[in-house]
């Protein structure tokens, strides 16, 4: 009986087989996506390509695939058969589980020789971002701590305009990631862009405790209180009511700093929606911020809060009545760059307030839903099928 069965099965698995070597690798691929370990191994067996890419874009191999939605043992089985660990012209495989805090598939693929250094291309994100700067981003600290450990450059910049590792995780305030970047040797004072510090960043941003820390450590900063006395400073750091005194006082709630220390020339909302102070968001839009203020990058405040993260500013500016569909020069709604970073909770905020889900960026014809499905995000994308999107 059990003999029987057995056979059927075989006989079974024999005739679902695709038609050709093309079909095989493709299913490989879908194996992949949707974590199936046993399928994916009956399939190299079978001989699909261990290094076919997808037939759409991205053009991710399979590789890829299993390492961005964290599918470690689909990983290994894939190196083991003789996949391209430094596969990929825009990300590498390393770059695509730290970037959504994979530790374990981390280590497998550094295990198989993934170069911990090397950069993505200019394409979707074109800051010449590293593994541990995707990590750094998101505050994965145990990402951060293994990447660290197998030789990532802990001064490595490129983030914002020569925004060095250390200093983007200051901004975020990320004590624990700062602390990890010291233990390896990351360079305390190393100045990024127009003279920044990882010291400065934490003291206009308010992360007293980074601020000591990185003081504890040996920095210094000469100009530290005059990072605090102008309304741009004080929206950065959260203080709402300073904020409400300075516009009673005839402060302009648009201006720009467009030299010396904040040389961005963002307007205080945008500062805020940054950093993620929502109560500071709503005294600036009261004091009449412009909820679309735009950058020169054509950036809106919606945009950098649901980039960053910060869903109660997201709500806020939504509820002000900032522009769901607003577009950067390169046709970016805050709907896919929310997805580009995974935040499920701002997508769903976005959606709720009318964001539209078929919008593609001019750039690079991608949809949210297109985005979600190449960078493995898929807490996202429900809600994004839910709301009509389509493959």
């Amino acid at each position: 009986m059990m003999r029987t069965l057995k056979t059927s099965l075989i006989v079974l698995l024999f005739f679902a087989l695709p038609a050709d070597a093309g079909d095989l690798d493709q299913e490989l691929i879908a194996a992949t996506k949707r974590g199936d370990a046993a399928a994916v191994q009956v399939l190299l067996s079978w001989g699909a390509d261990v290094n076919v890419e997808e037939e759409k874009d991205p053009e991710f191999t399979a590789l890829m695939v299993a390492a961005a939605r964290g599918h470690t043992a689909i990983v290994r089985l894939l190196l083991s058969a003789g996949a391209e660990v430094k596969a990929g012209d825009d990300f590498t495989s390393l770059m695509l589980a730290a970037m959504n805090g994979h530790t374990e598939t981390v280590k497998a693929l550094l295990d198989a020789g993934a170069d911990v250094n090397a950069t993505d291309a200019e394409s979707w994100i074109h800051f010449g971002h590293t593994a541990l700067l995707f990590a750094v981003a998101k505050g994965y600290t145990d990402t951060v701590e293994v990447l660290l450990e197998r030789g990532a450059d802990p001064n490595v910049g490129a983030v914002f305009d020569d925004t060095n590792v250390l200093m983007a995780a200051a901004f975020l305030g990320q004590s624990d990631v700062v602390q990890a970047l010291l233990d390896a040797g990351a360079d305390v004072n190393a100045p990024g862009a127009d003279g920044w510090t990882a010291l400065k960043m934490a003291i206009v941003t308010g992360h007293s405790d980074v601020a000591r820390m990185l003081r504890k450590a040996g920095a210094t900063e000469e100009d530290a209180d005059a990072l605090t006395n102008d309304l741009v400073a004080v929206a950065i750091r959260g203080d709402a009511t300073f904020v409400e005194i300075l516009l009673q006082a005839g402060e302009d709630a648009n201006a720009r700093t467009e030299s010396g220390w904040m040389s961005f020339g963002w307007p205080p909302l945008t500062w805020a929606s940054v950093v993620g102070h929502t109560p500071t968001v709503q005294a600036l839009l009261a004091g009449g911020a412009d909820v679309d203020a735009r950058t020169q990058g054509e950036m809106t405040p919606l945009m950098m809060a649901a980039i960053f993260g910060r869903t109660g500013t997201v709500e806020a500016l939504l509820e002000a009545g900032a522009d769901a569909n607003a577009t950067n020069g390169d046709g970016w709604t805050p709907l896919i760059m929310a997805t580009m970073r995974g935040q499920a909770d701002i997508i769903e905020a976005l959606l709720e307030n009318g964001a539209d889900v078929e919008t593609k960026a001019d750039s690079d014809d991608m949809s949210a839903l297109f985005i979600a499905n190449a960078l493995g995000h898929t807490n996202v994308l429900r809600s994004l099928k839910e709301a009509g999107a389509r493959e």
